[in-house]
C-alpha cells in the first residue's frame, strides 16, 4: 500500500501506462456511449494542464461528474411543478452523491432520469393534451436518459412516459387503437 500510495503522488507523465498492454485487459459487459465521459475527460484534461499527480487527475475526473450531476438535478428541480424538497432530499442522498462522484455513468443517467420525469410532471399538471413541441422534448430527454444504460431504464422511460400521454388519450379515445399499436411496435422494435 506504501509503495502504491508514493506512486499516486507522482506527476503524471505519458510513459505512466506504456506497460499496459491494451489485449491483456478483459472487456466489460457493458458497452457505455463515450458522451457519457466527456465531463470526467474535461476534469482529467484539467488536472494534466495544471501539472497534477496521479491521485489529482483521479479525483478530478471525479469531481466533475459530480458537477455535472448536481447541473442535471438543479435542472430537474427548477422543472419540478411540486415536492421540490422531497425530490433534493433524494437527489443529494449519500448513496446518490456516492454514484455521482464515481466514474460510473449511472450518476449521469440518474441526472438525466430526474430531468426526464421532471418534465413530465410538469406537463401532466400544465397541459390537457401534449404538444408536438412537448412530445418533441420529450423524446430528445428519452433518448438522453438512454445514452447511458439505455435496456435498463427502458421500461422506467416507458411508464413515465405515458404519463403525459394518459390526458391525451383520455380525451381522443378514436385514436386510442393506434397508439396502441404504436406503442407495441416501439417496444418490439426498441427490444
Amino acid at each position: 500500500f506504501t509503495s502504491i500510495d508514493e506512486f499516486l503522488k507522482n506527476k503524471y507523465t505519458a510513459e505512466v501506462t506504456d506497460e499496459v498492454n491494451i489485449e491483456d485487459i478483459p472487456s466489460t459487459p457493458a458497452n457505455y456511449n463515450i458522451i457519457t465521459y466527456i465531463f470526467s475527460a474535461i476534469g482529467i484534461t484539467i488536472a494534466r494542464i495544471l501539472k497534477g499527480s496521479i491521485i489529482d487527475i483521479y479525483i478530478m475526473g471525479r469531481i466533475m461528474n459530480l458537477v455535472l450531476y448536481t447541473t442535471l438535478v438543479y435542472i430537474a428541480i427548477k422543472l419540478l411543478p411540486y415536492k421540490r424538497n422531497i425530490f433534493f432530499v433524494i437527489a443529494f442522498m449519500p448513496y446518490m452523491l456516492l454514484l455521482a462522484a464515481s466514474y460510473s455513468v449511472d450518476g449521469i443517467c440518474l441526472g438525466a432520469i430526474y430531468i426526464f420525469v421532471a418534465y413530465c410532471l410538469k406537463i401532466y399538471k400544465e397541459s390537457e393534451t401534449i404538444s408536438l413541441k412537448q412530445f418533441l422534448i420529450l423524446t430528445a430527454l428519452f433518448v438522453f436518459m438512454l445514452m447511458g444504460k439505455g435496456i435498463a431504464y427502458m421500461l422506467i422511460g416507458v411508464l413515465v412516459f405515458l404519463l403525459p400521454l394518459y390526458k391525451t388519450i383520455k380525451k381522443n379515445k378514436k385514436y386510442l387503437p393506434g397508439i396502441i399499436a404504436t406503442g407495441i411496435l416501439l417496444i418490439i422494435v426498441a427490444t
